[in-house]
């Protein structure tokens, strides 16, 4: 009997769009892109015609309004991308394993047990996102030319987080094919992961100069220009992209998961998913922890599966997603410290985030006589109390190790730990077999042999694209 794959990918993303012509329905109720004539405002058969229930005419989006509901269509489809992406990263890591609802999904973004990479995946990368703030961005120009900064500023930083997903999560070689405004689809030639992480930069360079009456998008810009840089290795830059920024300050968007009380096998985490706990080896003690950080509730799915639900997620009609924020700014700013080799300098700006180092006494005599010291520890920046100050680890590696283990953390699904493991063995050389899960799986429903798969492959689709010349795996 064939073996399946153990580590499975959950509800696929937003396809990638492939043509102008190409209808791509939202959970707005309408519908955010249409033919080539919506923004050409030319004749067709589709504007002479009556349109189709629900299509929204062409013409709708050649003014303020229609500016105003693309932008709003990039923003849901940023979230939708973001909310699969957070668990299919977090399967493909040591953050999730599968829930043993019965849809292990085969192949699908799995650390896949066979010799060979499946091209199928997530349903492409988060191409839909890019293409709406492209479009967006183009009508903005257009039609509200009076507000035209930071309108674009965001619509940039939208298009550049996806395109940072996407390097962060698919195979080397993507095409960064564009939908283009007044114009037609554009097909492109793969670009390396290196080479999208550049074009997101330039975008928020972009975005940056833009965005200069709003310092919350602003700093949002910059954090996420950081992450690009240090997916580069470029830490000096990464520093100073984000040097001086406010640490209590966070950018966020809401994300609407079913809810989880519920228990059908529509929620993503409680269908599909389940934190982990040592998963595979090498994975991090996110349970047994008990770090407040990645706190887990314990309940049962519809296939009365036992899992352990995110407890950010516990909202039962949104909940908050921190896009960018003051703490990942310190994060980076302790990695560049640790890339300069002053580790002190890196240990000051992590225990700073865990605690104010005040701690309480209470002076009610214990039975053995001696004093009580309260070990709930004062919040730190992070804003989280309980934590105690970490002591320097003595060598090099177990420095970095420490460090990583505290983004995993503070970062705990929020789609960040599949960049990190990738930088991890792109540009820190640790071989992928001693940080993602390896060895025999024994999840609930499954076994197997976990793989070597550490990236999503590309949707069969992309293949239409005549410049596209395939996919590397090893980078």
């Amino acid at each position: 009997m064939a073996m399946i794959s153990v580590k499975s990918m959950v509800r696929p993303m937003l396809r990638p769009m492939r043509s102008a012509s190409r209808i791509v329905r939202f959970g707005l109720g309408f519908v955010a892109a249409v033919s080539l004539t919506v923004f050409t405002g030319g004749c067709s058969a589709i504007t002479d015609t009556q349109l189709p229930d629900g299509v929204i005419g062409p013409k709708t989006y050649n003014n303020r309004e229609g500016a105003t509901r693309l932008t709003q269509a990039a923003r849901e489809a940023l979230s939708t991308a973001i909310r699969g992406y957070i668990v299919s990263s977090g399967l493909l890591t040591d953050e999730l394993t599968a829930s043993g609802n019965g849809e292990p999904n085969v192949g699908y973004g799995s650390r896949d047990q066979r010799s060979g990479h499946w091209s199928a995946s997530a349903g492409g990368p988060p191409h839909t996102v890019r293409a709406l703030a492209r479009l967006a961005r183009g009508i903005v120009g257009k039609y509200v030319p009076g507000e035209t900064s930071a309108w674009q500023a965001q619509l940039l930083l939208y298009e550049a987080y996806a395109e940072i997903l996407t390097a962060d999560g698919w195979c080397s070689g993507v095409p960064l094919s564009t939908l283009d405004f007044e114009g037609d689809w554009t097909y492109k030639p793969g670009s390396t992961t290196d080479e999208i992480y550049a074009h997101a930069i330039q975008l928020l360079d972009s975005a940056e100069l833009r965005a200069s009456d709003s310092v919350r998008l602003q700093s949002a810009i910059r954090v996420v220009k950081a992450r690009a840089h240090l997916a580069l290795g470029q830490y000096a830059e990464a520093r100073q992209a984000v040097q001086g920024l406010d640490g209590n300050f966070q950018y966020t968007m809401r994300l609407t998961f079913d809810d989880w009380r519920v228990r059908t096998r529509y929620n993503e985490f409680v269908a599909y998913a389940s934190v982990s706990d040592q998963e595979g080896i090498n994975g991090l003690p996110y349970r047994s922890s008990r770090d407040p950080r990645t706190t887990a509730i314990q309940l049962t799915n519809a296939s009365n599966a036992l899992v352990w639900f995110p407890a950010r997620y516990v909202a039962t009609d949104s909940s908050t997603f921190v896009l960018a924020s003051g703490i990942e700014a310190q994060l980076i700013l302790a990695e560049a410290a640790f890339q300069e080799h002053d580790p002190d300098g890196m240990l000051m700006i992590l225990n700073a985030l865990r605690t104010s180092g005040m701690f309480t006494v209470d002076t009610t005599q214990l039975s053995g006589g001696g004093e009580r010291i309260d070990t709930l520890w004062q919040a730190g920046l992070g804003g989280i109390a309980g934590l105690r100050p970490l002591p320097l680890p003595a060598t090099p590696e177990a420095q970095r190790q420490r460090l990583f283990a505290e983004r995993a953390a503070w970062l705990f699904v929020t789609g960040s730990r599949q960049g990190d493991l990738r930088r991890l063995v792109r540009r820190y050389g640790v071989d992928r077999e001693q940080i993602y899960p390896t060895g025999r799986y024994t999840g609930p429903g499954y076994t197997g042999t976990y793989g070597t798969d550490i990236s999503f492959g590309l949707n069969q689709a992309e293949f239409i694209n005549p410049l596209f010349q395939g996919c590397r795996y090893d980078d």
